[in-house]
């Protein structure tokens, strides 16, 4: 167990969030990996493990909320100007390290050839990989950093309702429209594309904000409205369950009712997460290690599901598991060696320090 540290900018409840925002992305992965190879799954287990995959999708908007959360916290009378040139180092550049590296891959993995590698780094860089979330984390810098001081003088509850009414009407046009135009360039904006710009997400920055700034009194209203959060993440669950069978939303973080399951989600997990003292060790070395394996797990997804189809193992759900467990294992293992080098921070991210909110 790990101890809280006597340091007003640590959040002992985010490591733990972070964590499980990270597990969840990487259980996804690993059932969507599993779930490709049908041979091993019938039609009733179909059902059970797409409701389950859908419902982990909360990870990716968890992730962008507590990013948001953090440099708000940390930094209430707004950015330092050396934030974002810092961001950049740590941030960005290894997210464009594995744009390439994953087009790359693709590339051998598929034999084809290098002009189409290079427009496939190209696409992974606009956000065609799942590493995307970094640009729209990015894009939240930029507003915390340009308006901070209109944001900090503006009434919360007024903008974060403007911003969900904003956020679902994006949403919902994608969710319940075929793309207007018969175009390869808009039809992929439809599909994916629309994924990037901020709007689709801005409700989970105006509220991460404003939570940042006025922290205690958020923890007060979790606890005092548990029960009505425990509710409501029970209902939105049930809710995305059937619609999601039905086939009614995408299985998505991107779909309209995610917004609600996700910040349900997240105040129940709070609610929860509070009440622990002492962090677990594995769960904050997880949280530490959260972005690289982020970006590396879904490498050794690949990998190892490759070697179990040359072995012909045949564990069913079980695969699941091992998917889970050594994608996770094999990319802090990576990280931890890369990071012994300088320049390995850059290439797959760094080892985030335990005793603060934020890399500053």
């Amino acid at each position: 167990m790990i101890k809280k540290p006597d340091n007003k900018n640590y959040i002992n409840e985010i490591f733990i969030l972070r964590a499980v925002a990270c597990l969840s992305v990487v259980l996804l992965h690993s059932i969507e990996v599993t779930q490709l190879d049908v041979s091993i799954i019938n039609d009733k287990l179909n059902i059970i493990i797409t409701i389950i995959r859908v419902l982990l999708t909360f990870g990716t908007p968890t992730f962008i909320f507590i990013s948001i959360l953090l440099i708000s916290y940390s930094y209430p009378n707004g950015l330092p100007s050396n934030f974002l040139v810092r961001r950049l180092k740590l941030i960005m550049l290894p997210y464009l390290s594995m744009a390439v590296f994953y087009a790359v891959i693709v590339g051998v993995v598929e034999s084809i050839s290098t002009k189409e590698i290079i427009i496939n780094i190209f696409f992974n860089i606009l956000g065609n990989y799942h590493g995307y979330f970094v640009l729209i984390i990015f894009q939240f810098y930029l507003l915390s950093y340009f308006f901070h001081n209109y944001l900090s003088r503006k009434n919360p509850f007024v903008i974060i309702t403007i911003s969900l009414i904003i956020n679902l009407f994006y949403l919902g046009v994608f969710n319940f429209s075929n793309s207007p135009i018969d175009s390869e360039l808009v039809n992929y904006f439809w599909k994916r594309g629309h994924w990037i710009p901020f709007i689709g997400w801005v409700f989970y920055f105006t509220l991460a904000y404003y939570i940042g700034r006025n922290y205690s009194l958020f923890l007060s209203i979790l606890d005092k409205n548990r029960r009505l959060i425990l509710v409501a993440t029970i209902f939105f669950a049930i809710l995305t369950a059937i619609l999601s069978s039905l086939e009614l939303i995408p299985v998505s973080s991107k779909s309209y009712i995610m917004v609600f399951f996700t910040t349900s989600m997240i105040g129940t997990l709070y609610n929860i997460f509070t009440k622990i003292k002492n962090t677990p060790y594995l769960i904050m070395q997880i949280s530490r290690y959260s972005f690289p394996i982020y970006l590396l797990h879904l490498f050794y997804l690949i990998i190892i599901n490759k070697v179990l189809g040359i072995l012909g193992v045949d564990w069913t759900v079980f695969k699941i598991v091992f998917l889970f467990i050594g994608s996770i294992i094999a990319s802090m293992i990576t990280t931890y060696l890369l990071n012994k080098l300088k320049i390995g921070k850059y290439l797959v991210g760094g080892i985030n320090n335990i005793g603060a909110v934020s890399s500053k």
